[in-house]
């Protein structure tokens, strides 16, 4: 089951750990936050760092593993 509901410019926070979908395969640790800049054709989403620069694909098939929060969230969310 896909979950295609993150849209261009949402602020998420990895809430399980896994690999990131490009060709680096970045593990994403929980509590990591990250910002939607594009949702492709395939409701894939390329993300970058929340407050940062660092990129990466994350397919849809992922985002269960993701929780929307707002951009300016403090909360301490790492293991």
């Amino acid at each position: 089951m896909a979950y295609n509901y993150l849209v261009e410019g949402d602020a998420v926070v990895v809430l399980q750990k896994f690999n990131t979908n490009d060709k680096g395969k970045t593990p994403l640790v929980i509590g990591t936050k990250l910002q939607v800049i594009k949702i492709d054709e395939d409701g894939d989403a390329n993300m970058k760092q929340l407050h940062g620069e660092w990129t990466c694909w994350i397919f849809s098939s992922n985002f269960k593993k993701l929780k929307i929060i707002d951009k300016n969230d403090k909360t301490d969310y790492y293991e």
